[in-house]
């Protein structure tokens, strides 16, 4: 009688674990569903997801991300909100455009022949 091949061990499947994330929730109204907040602040909930048990709501009522990071702290949060940059504005100044450079030389030129 022959002998029978054995069966290579199957890995033991990992469940992975859920992680936490702090989550902002705003009045919300879409076509299917909506969400009201009372008040003007936003609610910050604490949700655990993981690939294989999906994702679920565990904690909620927090006013904001330091007293849910307080009570979590191994959620991952969203990063802090970074100061705005100190520049006045985000476009080019007029002083680096084409145009004006073409102009500003052909002032100068002008200029310096009249002086002469």
């Amino acid at each position: 009688m022959a002998k029978r091949a054995k069966r290579s061990p199957r890995p033991a499947r990992r469940r992975s674990r859920p992680r936490y994330y702090i989550v902002q929730l705003d009045t919300f109204e879409g076509e299917d569903t909506a969400f009201y907040l009372l008040g003007a602040d936003p609610m910050w909930i604490v949700i655990s997801a993981s690939p294989t048990g999906g994702a679920a709501v565990v904690d909620c009522g927090y006013r904001s991300v330091t007293e849910a990071k307080e009570a979590w702290p191994e959620a991952v949060a969203p990063p802090e909100p970074r100061a705005p940059p100190r520049t006045i504005d985000c476009y080019r100044p007029l002083f680096s455009e084409p145009f004006f450079q073409d102009f500003w030389k052909q002032l100068k030129k002008a200029q310096a022949e009249k002086a002469r």
